[in-house]
C-alpha cells in the first residue's frame, strides 16, 4: 500500500518517523534500501534513505522520542541536507 501511494503521489521530500526497529518492514514494502547516517548521527538515528523515485527520503525515531531529545536539531539536518 505504500509504495503505490509512493507512486501515485511521486513526491519529492518522504519522512519515516518509525524508528529503525521498522527497517524490516520498509524493506517489505520497498524493497532494498540503503541507509546512510547523516553527520553526527547514528544510523539508527537519523538516516537518508535511497529510494528509487524519491529525491529525498529520511528515516528518524517516533515524533515522542525526538520532543524529548532536541527535535529542532533532527529537523534542521534534514532541512540543511536538502539544501545542498
Amino acid at each position: 500500500m505504500v509504495k503505490e501511494e509512493l507512486e501515485i503521489l511521486q513526491p519529492n521530500i518522504v519522512l519515516f518517523l518509525s524508528g529503525s526497529y521498522y527497517d524490516g518492514k520498509l524493506k517489505n514494502v520497498l524493497g532494498e534500501i540503503k541507509y546512510s547516517p547523516l553527520p553526527n548521527y547514528r544510523e539508527r538515528q537519523l538516516s537518508k534513505l535511497d529510494i528509487s523515485g524519491i529525491d529525498f527520503a529520511f528515516r528518524t525515531y517516533h515524533p515522542n522520542y525526538l520532543f524529548r531529545n532536541n527535535i529542532n536539531s533532527y529537523f534542521e539536518m534534514m532541512i540543511n541536507d536538502i539544501k545542498f
